[in-house]
């Protein structure tokens, strides 16, 4: 019996709120559906970081350097530690935004990367891992005369490919043609203070010798990234304390882990 005022009582009240109560269940379904697309984007986002990284194969702990150093030390520091699958030092050259120009040779229009305030740094494909991937997953090999750009670049200043770039050096202006985008398993997060271009390695030689005496704004600076791939990566802040503790290594800045790169 009590029941049954309860379920009258409480039908009373729906039926003289009907405004009300349709606006509440609009708002439910509606929280639903939004919850539910939101796991659907998130689950999304987190296999498309996931599919990156095994393509890409970045290295579990990594030291970017900038000036002299010691490459002997670093061979006795691998062949210490067993737990390293894989190493590798990559050659970069960094230059300020001001110092790459772009132009698009089908409409005259260009412009410049000066807004964007990170290191841009010029390397060459990586044989065994840490591979800069194109927007198909392949690893892309440019031809003499070529460059990938990053893919946040392409958004950002809306390139295209057939653009072209204009890098100043120290002995006039460098160009290079634009023949695809890369994403960058290491370097795509928007906290990374660099953004990696892919280019030849015989573009990368002759900029080798053209840029690296540039030391002024606009121009390009010698730098190394030391990398290690281990059979465990859980072991990488083990294998990082011994790096730092290490007085003949390269040092910061800045230190980095794979986990740092998600």
């Amino acid at each position: 019996m009590q029941d049954s005022l309860h379920f009258r009582s409480a039908y009373r009240d729906l039926t003289r709120n009907k405004g009300v109560n349709v606006a509440l269940v609009v708002v439910l379904v509606l929280s639903a559906f939004l919850m539910a697309t939101g796991s659907m984007v998130m689950e999304r986002l987190v296999g498309s970081v996931d599919q990156l990284f095994d393509e890409a194969k970045p290295p579990h702990f990594l030291q970017m350097h900038r000036g002299d150093y010691d490459p002997g030390a670093l061979t006795r520091f691998a062949s210490e530690h067993p737990e390293i699958d894989a190493w590798l030092v990559e050659e970069m050259l960094g230059f300020d935004g001001a110092a790459i120009a772009w132009h698009r040779p089908a409409t005259g229009e260009s412009g410049d990367l000066s807004d964007s305030l990170i290191d841009n740094l010029f390397v060459t494909q990586n044989e065994e891992f840490d591979f800069l991937i194109d927007e198909t997953g392949a690893i892309p090999r440019p031809s003499r005369g070529e460059v990938y750009v990053p893919v946040a670049y392409q958004q950002r200043f809306e390139l295209e490919a057939g653009d072209e770039l204009a890098i100043k050096t120290d002995t006039g202006i460098r160009e290079l043609r634009i023949d695809g985008f890369v994403r960058d398993s290491q370097m795509a997060s928007s906290l990374s203070s660099a953004t990696r271009f892919l280019v030849s390695d015989a573009d990368f030689r002759e900029s080798d010798a053209d840029f690296r005496e540039l030391e002024r704004a606009g121009g390009g600076a010698p730098e190394i990234i030391a990398e290690y791939r281990l059979t465990d990566a859980a072991s990488a802040t083990e294998l990082q304390r011994a790096y730092e503790s290490d007085e003949a290594l390269p040092k910061p800045p800045p230190t980095a882990r794979r986990a740092a790169g998600r």
